[in-house]
């Protein structure tokens, strides 16, 4: 192995923040704990946060033994959730991708090791996930939202129900599908991941982990915590119309059909 391939990173963590001091660090641990053998950056991209965000992350650059990793940037200026985890998305160089938002963290050090070792494996699946734990802003476990999941996750499965939701935290996939169009589509989406994971089906499946990988946050100044219900399903709407057009462009009729089928279930459950 050359030094070039050795300082190439083979993943990419991807981790937006806005306004995260209390959690930040806890983020940054459940990334840095982790045990693999390959090279691994950490792109953390800092929409101006208002507060100490900046001098928690440079703490780490300056002192943690893997401060290597990080790769920080503060904005000038507040782009915004979506175009800030597109800007960050655009840094990744890595052939794998891992989100992680500044206020969530990963719980299993040996998350990323297991991940990509699957997907090196098994090259019909384009991602894979896990369970997760719901807490509160004081790490009190609320809930648990995967239990019982079939192992394979396919496009059927996920366009059927919107039961099937991907926890975020928990994702990794390859690299593979992130290019002009994609991000132009993502850019109009207010559900970036949701976006991400059901075009990443029309490459592969996902595999899910039943283990606990990673905590998702729930806290009053959370993006989608502090949403009523209303403007949660307007969102997945405007999602699945986008999903839609996208498919139909592509000839994948059978995927716009079921997404259809999806969204009229989705649309009667909230009664709107």
């Amino acid at each position: 192995m050359t030094e070039a391939s050795r300082n190439t990173p083979l993943l990419s963590v991807i981790m937006i923040t806005y306004k995260h001091e209390g959690f930040i660090a806890e983020a940054i641990d459940g990334v840095l704990m982790q045990e693999c053998d390959f090279e691994v950056e950490l792109i953390i991209a800092d929409d101006c946060s208002p507060d100490k965000t900046s001098l928690i992350v440079s703490k780490y650059i300056e002192t943690h033994p893997k401060g290597q990793w990080i790769k920080y940037t503060r904005h000038e200026h507040n782009k915004g959730m979506m175009p800030n985890f597109i800007w960050a998305l655009e840094q990744a160089k890595g052939k794998y991708i891992a989100l992680c938002e500044g206020d969530d963290y990963w719980i299993d050090a040996l998350k990323l090791q297991r991940q990509v070792d699957f997907l090196k494996a098994n090259p019909s699946f384009s991602f894979c996930f896990s369970n997760i734990s719901h807490v509160d802003q004081f790490d009190k476990e609320l809930s648990e939202s995967w239990p019982n999941r079939i192992e394979a996750f396919t496009i059927t499965k996920r366009m059927l129900g919107e039961e099937y939701l991907i926890p975020t935290p928990t994702i990794l996939f390859k690299n593979n599908i992130l290019n002009k169009e994609i991000m132009g589509k993502m850019s109009n989406s207010p559900l970036g991941d949701y976006l991400i994971s059901s075009l990443l089906l029309l490459e592969g499946n996902g595999y899910y982990f039943p283990d606990k990988m990673a905590s998702y946050r729930h806290h009053e100044n959370g993006v989608f915590s502090k949403i009523d219900i209303q403007h949660k399903v307007n969102a997945g709407l405007k999602t699945r119309r986008i999903l839609f057009r996208f498919f139909i462009r592509r000839a994948r009729i059978f995927s716009a059909l079921v997404l259809l089928k999806n969204s009229r279930t989705f649309k009667r459950r909230y009664q709107f």
